[in-house]
């Protein structure tokens, strides 16, 4: 190498010194920058299981509150005496808002963006199922109270018609009643009429 280089010995051995001390430069660098990369992985593993946990919480706590407000206002909805495609229109509109809020709500624990871990999607999925459930849940609280309203107002209007008919026939049983006395009546001064003026 002296030959082709001309270098000196002292020189060779500086720069021996100087690529062994890159080389571990190097070998540090990708060993505590793998180090840092996984303890960030295990922040971020204890970031995510504290949002899951937070979520859940949250979500929970806002279903809490929200769900009584929902149904109550269903249940007092639909006594109303007005007809059912009014009603259905209002508590159609009033899930659609509490489906919204409850999505917006959950998108403050889960930003829609930037979700790309699997263990991540995971503990979001936990949180997901919760809200999932409860919108379904005011979903078939709204429609058992607008098929069994719509059911119990068809029968309010049979009994009601049925009621009618009743009231025309109980009027019209006392006309035949009044009228049968009529002829009962003509028939009796018929034959008094019949014995004192025919011979």
């Amino acid at each position: 190498m002296k030959k082709y280089l001309n270098i000196s010995a002292p020189a060779v051995a500086k720069l021996k010194f100087t690529v062994l001390i890159l080389g571990l430069a190097l070998a540090l660098t990708v060993l505590f920058g793998a180090t840092s990369a996984f303890a960030d992985e295990a922040d971020i593993g204890a970031q995510t299981d504290q949002k899951a946990e937070e979520c859940s919480a949250g979500m929970q706590k806002y279903f809490d509150a929200a769900r009584p407000l929902y149904f109550q206002f269903i249940e007092q909805h639909y006594q109303n005496k007005s007809g059912n495609a009014g009603l259905i229109d209002t508590s159609i509109e009033l899930y659609r808002q509490y489906k919204k809020k409850a999505y917006d709500k959950y998108e403050t624990y889960y930003p829609t963006e930037g979700n790309f871990q699997i263990e991540e999607v995971q503990k979001q999925t936990a949180c997901y199922e919760i809200v999932k459930k409860e919108v379904e849940d005011a979903r078939s609280v709204l429609k058992t109270h607008a098929v069994s309203t719509a059911a119990v107002k068809k029968q309010t209007a049979l009994i009601q018609k049925y009621q009618s008919i009743n009231s025309q026939l109980r009027k019209l049983n006392i006309s035949l009643a009044e009228f049968k006395g009529f002829i009962d009546s003509f028939e009796n001064k018929l034959q008094k009429f019949v014995y004192k003026c025919l011979p």
